[in-house]
């Protein structure tokens, strides 16, 4: 072996030495082996031992553990170095000036002739032992009913605290040596207490030898302790020979590659805690009073604190006191009652019945008793007497019986009351059974009260289950609170309702009111659509008040001012070239007035008649749009481009989708100032939350529109800008044509951030597929 390999091997045993849970002294026998000195000891044995390191290295045992001869300790060292025999020192108290606790040691003799002792301190188990025994000698004070209730438990509780014992008398540790990467490198300890075989894992990764979620934490707890340098402990629940099992396992840095693992079975002392908390369970938190009393004198020797607490006394304060100053006089007298009582233990061996009692304040209560005898090693022959505070069950079935008579009184007034109310009510249960119905609720479902009393909700009306009331019963049932439904409901005869259902948490489960608004909600639709109609109306005359004063207003002036001057120029046959400009003027504000009496039809048409959609090629309606207006605009430049991904794309529209694209294309040439008006007409498909559009995009280069007037260009009336005298209801009938299609419509900049460089029109038209 090379000299860095014994450096390592070194330094991995000074790790295991100073990291064991066990504290670990080596001794050298001086002054012929009458006494030692203290060579080494680890960081277990300081804390356990009290002592620091630097300050104990080189002295004498005897001086710094004085109590170790009367502990016996000092002769087992002497035997094991004379004979090389390990001993075991059972576990022993030991006491000096500076410790006082339980120790169990192991000594073995080194092949160097030093001596090591390894040992624990058991002074916590030794505390559980005595706890242990206190809390068996309590339970013995109970009668023979509870003994038979802890004897089970008692016998488990000495098994467990020998199972407790031999765990900790045996070989406390397996070691592991594993690599950073989880393999297994070396293995030391009981065989019987592994998962599998060490020749099965020896080499093997942690992550296939051991179950999956156990290898991972394992893993985990590898890693932490290599980054952070400190142990880490991890409890482990692992299945040996089909019995679980569980483990402490502390992890121990070594090297940024290995880590030592330290393995407890910690089973046992599991088991034994738990019932060690259960046995400490029963004593402190015993709901009952219990109470022990002289068999002869009837004179009370002991109380539990629960007895104390339920009497109002002080713990103690009772002790001595006579049976009956507990014990109200009632029917009988607290003597007769003594006498009856101990009548029965004599013969039946216990007596069970309720006693009224007596605090120690002077106020009565009521109590559920169990008294039976027995020898008690203290107090010889003893009543036990287990007492139950039955005061407010007894205050609540006298409240029940008084309740019970008014019930019944008030039912039969309710049940008349219910009979002469004209809405439906009915009550549910909550397992849907109607246990109340009236005559107005059983018509409303054409069936008779006998035929629905005590009859499933569910089985009455199949499928009910996914109604939106039924919802509402369940979540008042489920919530307790209040909620109300309207009911759209068909009579079996045909006739249609409407139904308000308010529903109530009562303690059977729901009491529901259902009251007919059908009357109500028709006056209520009636007169929406009364005032929608009047509304629409409204609209109209502001629509056509707004026409008459600004467009037909302007449309007139127009053809005046021409006419004016057309009889000016009359007899100039100079001016004869003016007089037909002048007239042309004319004819196109007739035609404008024209178009602008067909919009007005039109919206007035969409708004007051539902128009049928049908599946239309839009690309040979944008045709014909196309045509008309280059008929129309003959003396303007205009040049159109149509660019369309599919050459036929059907729109779910009607007939007026021509006066959409008429009314855009007429918009593009009448609010542009350019010598050559470029128009741009894209159609694409468009999928817009999981519908199908044609998205449709008319771009030219006109004078555009300001951000501020964009929302507002597709109202009615709306003024494009300041340069033109009025748009008529072009885009407000675009508007109204494209929202019956379900569609939309906005306007952007041709030239994003730039409006005066044109306008881009945008369509969104429901695609029939």
């Amino acid at each position: 072996m090379t000299k860095k390999s014994l450096i390592e091997s070194e330094d991995i045993f000074k790790e295991l030495f100073n990291n064991m849970s066990s504290g670990v002294v080596v001794y050298e026998g001086v002054k012929g082996n009458k006494n030692f000195i203290i060579k080494d000891i680890n960081k277990a044995g300081e804390q356990i031992s009290q002592v620091k390191r630097e300050e104990v290295l080189g002295k004498q045992v005897t001086v710094v553990f004085p109590g170790i001869k009367e502990l016996g300790l000092l002769a087992v060292f002497q035997r094991v170095l004379k004979t090389g025999i390990s001993e075991n020192l059972p576990v022993s108290h030991y006491v000096d000036g500076r410790v006082s606790h339980w120790v169990e040691n192991y000594v073995y003799k080194l092949p160097s002739g030093f001596i090591v002792a390894i040992y624990d301190n058991v002074t916590e188990r030794r505390d559980a032992e005595e706890k242990l025994a206190k809390s068996e000698k309590e339970l013995r004070k109970l009668n023979r009913e509870l003994e038979l209730r802890v004897t089970e438990r008692t016998k488990e509780l000495v098994e467990s605290e020998k199972k407790f014992r031999t765990i900790f008398e045996s070989i406390p540790d397996l070691f592991f040596l594993i690599s950073d990467d989880g393999t297994y490198l070396e293995f030391s300890g009981t065989e019987s207490e592994l998962f599998d075989k060490p020749e099965n894992f020896i080499g093997k990764k942690i992550i296939d030898v051991l179950p999956n979620e156990i290898a991972t934490f394992q893993l985990n707890a590898i890693k932490k302790a290599i980054e952070t340098k400190k142990p880490q402990t991890l409890e482990i629940e692992l299945p040996i020979k089909d019995i679980i099992e569980y483990f402490e396992a502390r992890f121990l840095y070594l090297s940024d590659h290995r880590v030592a693992v330290f393995v407890r079975n910690i089973t046992d002392r599991k088991k034994m805690l738990e019932e060690l908390r259960i046995s400490s369970e029963i004593m402190t938190n015993l709901s009952e009073g219990v109470n022990l009393v002289d068999a002869d004198s009837l004179k009370i020797v002991y109380t539990n604190t629960r007895f104390d607490e339920m009497f109002g006394y002080d713990p103690g304060e009772l002790i001595s006191k006579h049976v009956s100053a507990i014990n109200s006089l009632s029917e009988v007298s607290s003597e007769e009652k003594s006498l009856q009582i101990q009548r029965s233990i004599q013969t039946e061996g216990v007596w069970r019945g309720e006693i009224h009692n007596i605090k120690k304040d002077g106020t009565t209560f009521w109590c559920y008793v169990y008294i039976s005898s027995f020898k008690h090693p203290q107090y010889g022959n003893v009543f036990v007497s287990i007492h139950t505070d039955i005061t407010e069950r007894k205050i609540a079935e006298q409240k029940l019986k008084d309740s019970e008579e008014k019930y019944h009184i008030f039912f039969q007034q309710y049940k008349m009351l219910v009979e002469s109310i004209t809405d439906s009510v009915y009550v549910l249960d909550k397992d849907w059974n109607y246990i109340l119905v009236n005559d107005a609720a059983a018509k409303l479902v054409q069936l008779t009260v006998d035929e629905m009393l005590n009859n499933n909700l569910i089985d009455l009306f199949p499928g009910i289950e996914e109604t939106p009331f039924f919802k509402v019963y369940k979540s008042v049932m489920e919530t307790k609170k209040m909620d109300r439904i309207l009911n759209k409901f068909t009579h079996p005869d045909g006739r249609y309702g409407v139904y308000e259902v308010s529903v109530y948490p009562i303690t059977e489960g729901i009491l529901c009111i259902a009251r007919d608004i059908t009357e109500e909600k028709e006056i209520e639709r009636k007169l929406k659509k009364s005032e929608e109609k009047y509304r629409r109306a409204y609209d109209q005359t502001n629509l056509y008040k707004d026409i008459f004063a600004h467009d037909i207003n302007n449309i007139l002036q127009n053809i005046q001012a021409s006419a004016e001057l057309s009889s000016l120029y009359l007899n100039n046959p100079e001016k004869l070239h003016t007089i037909k400009e002048l007239y042309e003027i004319i004819k196109e504000q007739i035609s404008r007035g024209g178009k602008l009496i067909g919009n007005v039809r039109k919206i007035t048409h969409i708004e007051e008649t539902e128009i049928p959609l049908k599946k239309i090629e839009l690309n040979n309606v944008l045709s014909k749009a196309i045509e008309f207006l280059k008929n129309s605009y003959q003396s303007r430049n205009i040049n159109i481009r149509v660019g369309s991904s599919v050459k036929k794309i059907y729109g779910k529209v009607n007939d007026f989708v021509l006066d959409v694209f008429e009314n855009l294309l007429i918009n593009s040439v009448h609010h542009n100032d350019q010598p050559r008006i470029e128009i741009e007409v894209s159609i694409s498909r468009n999928q817009v939350e999981n519908k199908k559009f044609i998205r449709m995009e008319f771009k030219d280069n006109g004078i555009g529109i300001s951000d501020y007037r964009k929302k507002s260009i597709f109202l009615k009336g709306t003024k494009q800008n300041q340069r033109t005298k009025g748009m008529g209801l072009g885009l407000s009938l675009v508007k109204k044509i494209i929202d019956s299609y379900e569609g939309s419509i906005w306007v952007e900049d041709r030239i994003k951030g730039d409006y005066k460089l044109g306008s881009n029109f945008i369509l969104l038209i429901p695609e029939a597929l």
